[in-house]
């Protein structure tokens, strides 16, 4: 939303907002990862409006929109960090390659470990199932050098 508001001059990026707030009806992001067993599979973020994240357009709050988002599971809305989550739970997506996907790496590295995931001293690549041997871990690369690992069952 910031993006959007802060193209216009700032005389006029209230009443903006105040558009938003009254024309908006929702908004879809997506992010294509690799999928394990091949192919691709979505992790999508969705904001459905509501009066609540109205009022944070409105207001020029835009924090609270992702805590409305991530608390709007009653309007099917979720969060890219729980749509990753989501994925790496069922086995769809690697978790390394999900937590490069994330918006904030050490949020979704936090989210993976309250979904059950031990994470390592360092908290960040090689986080693991409970129950599940640790695997060699070597130097971290980019994410276009990523292999895509299923973890062993």
């Amino acid at each position: 939303m910031k993006r959007l508001v802060d193209f216009f001059a700032e005389a006029k990026q209230s009443l903006v907002r105040n558009i938003l707030a009254g024309v908006l009806r929702g908004v879809i992001s997506q992010r294509l990862l690799p999928k394990l067993n091949g192919g691709r599979v979505v992790a999508v973020e969705v904001m459905v409006l509501n009066a609540r994240i109205a009022d944070a357009i409105r207001e020029d709050r835009p924090h609270e929109i992702t805590a409305a988002i991530k608390e709007g599971s009653y309007f099917d809305m979720q969060t890219l960090t729980q749509a990753l989550i989501d994925l790496v739970v069922a086995v769809d997506a690697d978790r390394d390659i999900a937590a490069a996907a994330a918006s904030n790496r050490h949020d979704f590295m936090i989210a993976l470990r309250d979904a059950g995931f031990e994470l390592p001293a360092d908290g960040l690549m090689a986080a693991r199932l409970p129950n599940q041997e640790p695997e060699e871990t070597g130097p971290v690369a980019p994410v276009e050098q990523l292999a895509v690992r299923r973890p062993a069952s």
